[in-house]
């Protein structure tokens, strides 16, 4: 039953947006339902997964301080649950010594090459990532690694997160400019790092069971419910949120014990400690113009928004401007 109503109502937009027309998270459908013929609504979101790929993918990851041994077969039940049709290159990586498992589900097949296969790995093989989303200021971001001596290959999201991961440490999420939730596992220090973007428009989930130490974190609840520490029981007071509200406010989820991480908020996990929770952005942060000349406002309008524009167009180069107005 919880299953059922998770796919109905879970999420973090208001109910007068879920019409028709799929919105960017709307995709609580169960595979049984994906038919051999793609209906419309399919078609309308494989069309717009092939333009954005990254702002579609999905991970998953376990970390369990007590129990070395994870259960490759619980990952790929997990994985599954949000393996959506045409999604065949999705990978899992477990280091039985860390307690860690993660993988990562592409929405749908494209283009992948080696260097592009998550869970990704630094040169050094003391950090995995996975990742969600998309980085609209990697171009950025490169120049400033490579100005540190950084050999950064490409402009992929997880290679830049990665090698800027490694130059700044946690501080790297406070250069990100894009939609995105990732977690990053560092061996060296036994860390795991989970980050959601400023607004939130990337989903996270997240379940610690304090009895069994063991923490799981997934993009979509339904894989978080294949775990069998969860409870299936929902939430009243997220239930409540959702009929007062139209839709679950963070921190709260529609299954007890199960917690979104909020936007504009990093989480860190260690073995026998409590998950530490912290917020690196707020919007009073950003600076106001308010007794600034008319003049100066339109500028600064006009250049940030041919910013925005263009870090866009630098991330889907083979589109042109009027694609951003869809």
């Amino acid at each position: 039953m919880v299953e059922l109503v998770v796919q109905r109502l879970e999420g973090d937009w208001p109910l007068a947006t879920l019409s028709a027309k799929p919105t960017l998270r709307e995709r609580e459908r169960p595979l049984a339902t994906l038919s051999a013929k793609p209906t419309l609504r399919e078609r309308e979101r494989n069309l717009f997964c092939s333009r954005y790929p990254a702002l579609m993918g999905s991970i998953v990851g376990i970390f369990t301080a007590t129990d070395k041994h994870l259960d490759r077969n619980l990952l790929l039940r997990m994985r599954n649950a949000i393996t959506y049709s045409g999604s065949d290159h999705s990978y899992l990586e477990i280091t039985p010594e860390d307690g860690v498992g993660l993988a990562h589900v592409p929405l749908i097949s494209r283009d992948l090459t080696a260097d592009s296969y998550q869970p990704m790995w630094n040169s050094n093989h003391t950090s995995v990532v996975v990742f969600s989303g998309t980085i609209l200021n990697c171009r950025e971001i490169r120049d400033e690694l490579e100005t540190l001596g950084f050999n950064v290959q490409s402009n992929r999201d997880t290679e830049i997160l990665l090698k800027g991961y490694e130059a700044w440490g946690t501080e790297v999420v406070y250069k990100l400019n894009g939609t995105f939730a990732f977690a990053i596992w560092d061996r060296s220090v036994g860390r795991l790092w989970l980050a959601r973007d400023r607004f939130g428009e990337q989903p996270l989930y997240y379940f610690f069971d304090e009895v069994h130490s063991t923490f799981i974190f997934a993009s979509e609840l339904k894989a978080i419910l294949e775990h069998p520490v969860v409870s299936k029981a929902v939430d009243p007071q997220g239930l409540q949120s959702y009929l007062v509200f139209g839709y679950v406010p963070s921190p709260l989820s529609l299954v007890k014990g199960v917690k979104k991480l909020q936007p504009a908020h990093s989480l860190i996990i260690e073995a026998g400690k409590t998950p530490q929770l912290h917020c690196y952005w707020q919007l009073k942060q950003v600076a106001t113009l308010q007794s600034a000349p008319e003049a100066e406002i339109r500028d600064n309008l006009r250049s940030r928004f041919e910013l925005a524009v263009k870090r866009r167009l630098d991330r889907n180069s083979h589109f042109s401007p009027a694609a951003l107005l869809r």
